[in-house]
């Protein structure tokens, strides 16, 4: 369930910076574990200054997530079990009344997720969920995002073996798709410490930046 809005309160100080912030795009602001909703910020690494704008230079390493603190030494985790859902929101600001996403920015959302220790360099990042463009519905995840007050919920590996994971949300608006590097990427990280008996390590996976090229099909 959400968090009554009196946890979800942030400075004064950083609220003034969101003031007339018409070009605001999306950030994640809030994870939930077991039906509750976490406080904003927490376990979420720094959001960079810029806040919500997008990545558009795909061989940038703020691809990772978009962070002010590359490292996460300040970020602390949360804990999740194997098996168990969770969720992120979405917002276009931090502030708790914020809508998630204009509805021009159309697009698929995907979930990685990565060794800690790896701090995402190299081929480490495993998606673990993806939703894209639903023909029979005529609707983009973006546009279910919306739907769902900004919430994107998706289930942990069940046979994943316990430790310290980077988990990286991102949705992709393809709005400016009609040329190279128009795509907008809107990735985040999160620190987890997954528990559970499984005895499943991530096997190898993509690197970010690296995966994404600007004439991929479906970023071009």
């Amino acid at each position: 369930m959400r968090a009554a809005a009196s946890s979800r309160l942030v400075s004064v100080a950083v609220l003034g910076l969101l003031v007339g912030s018409a070009s605001a795009h999306t950030i994640v602001t809030n994870v939930e574990i077991g039906g509750t909703e976490l406080p904003t910020g927490q376990c979420i690494r720094t959001w960079w200054p810029n806040l919500s704008s997008p990545v558009q230079d795909l061989t940038s390493t703020d691809l990772r997530c978009r962070t002010s603190d590359p490292t996460g030494a300040s970020t602390k985790a949360c804990s999740v079990a194997a098996g168990d859902e969770m969720s992120v929101y979405y917002h276009r600001n931090v502030h708790p009344g914020s809508d998630v996403i204009s509805a021009s920015h159309i697009g698929p959302v995907a979930v990685y997720l990565a060794p800690l220790s790896s701090n995402g360099e190299g081929s480490v990042w495993v998606k673990i969920y993806e939703d894209g463009f639903c023909s029979s519905k005529m609707e983009w995840a973006t546009e279910k995002l919306i739907k769902a007050n900004g919430k994107l919920t998706f289930t942990i590996p069940s046979e994943l073996q316990a430790g310290n994971y980077l988990l990286r949300p991102e949705a992709i608006a393809l709005h400016g798709a009609a040329s190279p590097g128009g795509a907008q990427f809107f990735p985040n990280c999160i620190h987890l410490t997954i528990t559970g008996k499984g005895q499943t390590a991530l096997p190898q996976g993509v690197a970010i930046p690296g995966t994404y090229k600007a004439n991929d099909p479906g970023i071009l």
